[in-house]
């Protein structure tokens, strides 16, 4: 894939930023074909479902993981950016709002998962000198977690369908009345549940409260609230227009403003955790 075939930031986009944010936005169309590429060198099946398997060796399934998540990080990074690219260069700020809040999160649960519960058990391994079973087993379960884990009942939907999640739903609403804590799939636990998000966030913006203006910037933008309704508003001298993807709107002014501190903060980051991915595998040494 050629970078060409990532588009870049139209002319007028860049003209509305401050200038030090051009060469970011530069930047990002490169990083997103590079990301592109460097998924297409996974040309493998993942095959996760092999530890504990006598003939397999453990190291090579967590390898495995390892580059999935690898692969999938850098996969919703084309994603998303792309979309934002997109959206922004047809004025859908909307839309690019959406884009954004979606990157701030897997960049909020990558950096939490690395710095909250890979980077203390490595650290302790290395003061140990040698990674223990129940080291290695706590390892696997982090990073199972994080690439398989959810907030949603995945297995219920795929084999008895929509009708029945809405009847847990249903009971889950008649529970909530008795307990405000009452959690959705209660009566049948999740089989890998995910860290919520906001814990996430939060312990990311303890460290730098940045991280939790700008995303409560982006959802307020996507949520049914002021922010949203600004991004398809024209303010005109006898008032507000309402006109989604209309050039000079509200939405051109948010897209100004929000996308320097966005990339430097999170752009940044996500950088900084795929750079660090890699490094968690056992080199082939090793085995």
């Amino acid at each position: 894939m050629n970078e060409g075939d990532v588009s870049a930031f139209l002319p007028e986009l860049k003209a509305a930023v401050h200038p030090d944010v051009w060469r970011i936005m530069d930047e990002v169309p490169r990083a997103v074909a590079h990301a592109e590429n460097a998924v297409r060198l996974f040309d493998q099946c993942f095959n996760l479902h092999n530890l504990g398997v006598a003939q397999v060796d453990p190291r090579q399934v967590l390898n495995q993981y390892i580059d999935a998540i690898l692969a999938s990080c850098l996969s919703k990074y084309v994603a998303v950016n792309r979309s934002m690219i997109d959206c922004a260069n047809r004025h859908d700020f909307l839309c690019y709002a959406l884009s954004r809040r979606s990157m701030i999160e897997t960049t909020a649960t990558l950096w939490y998962y690395l710095h909250k519960k890979i980077h203390p058990l490595m650290d302790k391994c290395r003061k140990a000198g040698q990674v223990s079973n129940n080291d290695f087993r706590q390892l696997f379960d982090q990073l199972h977690r994080y690439l398989m884990g959810s907030r949603f009942d995945w297995e219920t939907l795929f084999i008895d369908g929509f009708n029945k999640l809405s009847e847990s739903y249903s009971d889950w609403l008649v529970r909530k009345q008795r307990d405000r804590n009452a959690k959705k799939w209660e009566a049948k636990p999740l089989i890998c549940e995910q860290v919520n998000v906001a814990t996430c966030l939060e312990a990311w913006a303890r460290e730098d409260p940045r991280i939790g203006v700008i995303y409560d910037l982006f959802c307020d933008m996507v949520h049914p609230n002021a922010g949203s309704t600004l991004c398809v508003t024209v303010s005109t001298n006898d008032g507000m227009r309402f006109r989604p993807g209309a050039r000079g709107g509200v939405g051109s002014f948010l897209f100004a403003i929000s996308y320097g501190p966005l990339q430097a903060l999170i752009g940044k980051e996500f950088a900084k955790c795929i750079e660090v991915i890699p490094l968690l595998k056992y080199a082939p040494s090793e085995f």
